[in-house]
């Protein structure tokens, strides 16, 4: 059965595949569960047939997994390795990465009782709204490794107010979507009818499809000085709109925070670059 898990390097040393692996804890498991899905499995190996799925983000990030713990989750199914069975391995299904947020998006208030925090998925709710109904359950959240699922009215986040020049179209695309193998994990706890949400998780399989190859420049009369201009959609793919003459441009080139990376494409009325930052776990589009 699929699951979601917390994943950590195993850094005993001793020789494949007693020592190695990776340990694996399950999600959204509350004190009382029974103790097997309180413990930590000990998996030898990670199995990957999807092609889209990045396993590096795992294996060349092991020191980021020690000093950032609980910022990877993976799902998948454990199953029995080839070394007779001794040892488990995980058939990885998708790498969730947790976006990070600036420095000063974390430096506010601290509440003085910290909620206690589960991870759902979020879609839009099939319930059609009137105008003037107020706290309207206008999404679903479903408790992820359960089958608890809650109407809401709302939800909150940190990121689109924190993270300068964040593509919010794919961002809420991701974060609220009906189809769940774009998905974001979402961490919070509800109050009042309302998703608060502290953290992020992406699936790092993104976009699922290839984006279509950016137009080429001969479309545009180079000769006279036009440049092809874009958009981008919710996948992050660069979408031709026009040829425009090209005008002047403000020189500065901005900055991200860390963890995420400057993309930018010719736009607007004079073909100046419309700057983007992109986690830097996701790959270009």
């Amino acid at each position: 059965k699929k699951q979601l898990y917390f994943i950590r390097p195993d850094v005993r040393k001793c020789s494949s595949p007693h020592c190695g692996g990776y340990f694996l804890k399950k999600i959204n498991v509350q004190e009382g569960a029974p103790v097997s899905e309180l413990e930590e499995i000990y998996i030898s190996e990670v199995m990957v047939s999807d092609p889209l799925i990045n396993s590096t983000l795992l294996t060349d990030q092991k020191q980021y997994q020690i000093d950032h713990p609980n910022s990877i989750i993976v799902s998948g199914e454990i199953a029995p390795d080839h070394h007779d069975g001794q040892y488990h391995c995980l058939h990885l299904t998708d790498i969730y990465h947790k976006l990070q947020l600036p420095i000063e998006a974390n430096k506010g208030p601290r509440p003085l009782v910290v909620p206690l925090e589960s991870y759902y998925f979020l879609k839009p709710s099939p319930l059609v709204c009137n105008h003037l109904a107020s706290n309207c359950p206008s999404v679903v959240i479903l408790k992820a490794n359960t089958q608890e699922t809650k109407f809401i009215s709302s939800y909150s986040e940190p990121y689109t107010k924190s993270v300068p020049f964040l593509d919010q179209k794919w961002f809420t695309s991701r974060l609220l979507s009906q189809d769940p193998t774009y998905n974001a994990l979402a961490k919070g706890y509800i109050l009042k009818d309302k998703l608060i949400i502290s953290s992020v998780f992406s699936n790092t399989a993104d976009p699922r499809t290839p984006c279509a190859k950016m137009v080429d420049a001969t479309k545009c009369n180079i000769a006279i000085g036009q440049v092809p201009t874009f958009n981008r959609d919710q996948d992050r793919c660069p979408v031709f709109n026009k040829c425009v003459q090209r005008g002047p441009c403000h020189l500065g080139i901005p900055s991200c925070p860390e963890g995420y990376r400057l993309f930018s494409l010719p736009s607007g009325s004079k073909g100046c670059p419309k700057y983007y930052c992109d986690a830097d776990v996701l790959p270009n589009p």
